[in-house]
């Protein structure tokens, strides 16, 4: 009977054990501050004319050409299922939109042209805004500033999704274009040094018409493209995940 106790006993103990050691490495696991998750309405020209380049700003002004599904299925698959593949818990998402400071940040970037240009879809309480480059001051870089405004965070990292036209077929300028969309993550750690920078893209199946190198810009031409490279891109990438997660923890 005495044997059978402390049986019992030291099972209950290595349960208690393993139980702690969980609980102890879920509460190290590094947090991060998502800062920024936006999709790009205005497309990229690759080598375009200027003449594309005036037909791409009217196409994102176009109330028609609505992005708006595709935020949604992108912010719905990074937090539900790309989340869960990062060896990092992320921040609640209150913590950072209702942060005061947050709120007030200013998005305009320091020494260098804005890249912001109002075109972008947000969820609701994220701001646009992009990560600093070599040509700003450390001080005056947003993934440094930042780092600041969520003291708490081990790092911070950038999500966004744009589009390029990219040519398929074709000669002399005639020919057929499709749709490149690319999902970009940039995490950076508690010293605003770089852990990984993330550029995935996909192109779509479905193409539109180019004429004297200057694709068709219909929005109801361009607005399936979109949805179709995004789709497979989303897919794609959660599929490589796994892999490019392995290489985080130690530069975070």
């Amino acid at each position: 009977m005495k044997a059978k106790k402390i049986g019992f006993v030291m099972a209950m103990c290595a349960i208690f054990s393993v139980t702690v050691l969980r609980v102890h490495a879920q509460d190290d696991k590094k947090k991060v501050a998502i800062v920024t998750f936006f999709v790009n309405k205005q497309i990229g020209l690759g080598d375009g004319s200027a003449q594309l380049a005036s037909r791409v700003t009217d196409l994102a002004d176009n109330p028609n050409f609505n992005l708006q599904p595709v935020l949604d299925s992108f912010y719905s698959k990074f937090f539900h299922n790309f989340a869960q593949k990062f060896p990092f818990d992320l921040m609640p998402e209150d913590y950072v939109i209702k942060n005061p400071t947050y709120k007030a940040y200013d998005t305009s970037s320091v020494g260098i042209v804005v890249l912001v240009s109002g075109r972008e879809l947000n969820p609701n309480g994220y701001k646009t805004i992009y990560p600093g480059g070599f040509l700003q001051k450390s001080e005056n870089r947003n993934q440094n500033k930042l780092l600041e405004v969520f003291p708490e965070a081990d790092g911070v990292m950038f999500v966004w999704m744009d589009y390029e036209f990219v040519p398929k077929k074709g000669f002399a300028g005639m020919g057929t274009c499709g749709m490149k969309a690319t999902i970009n993550m940039w995490l950076y750690n508690k010293e605003a040094k770089k852990v990984f920078r993330i550029s995935e893209y996909a192109t779509s199946k479905k193409q539109v018409a180019m004429v004297g190198g200057i694709p068709v810009t219909a929005f109801d031409k361009v607005l399936p493209m979109c949805e179709d490279a995004s789709e497979r891109l989303l897919v794609e990438l959660e599929d490589k995940l796994d892999k490019i997660s392995r290489k985080v923890d130690a530069k975070l």
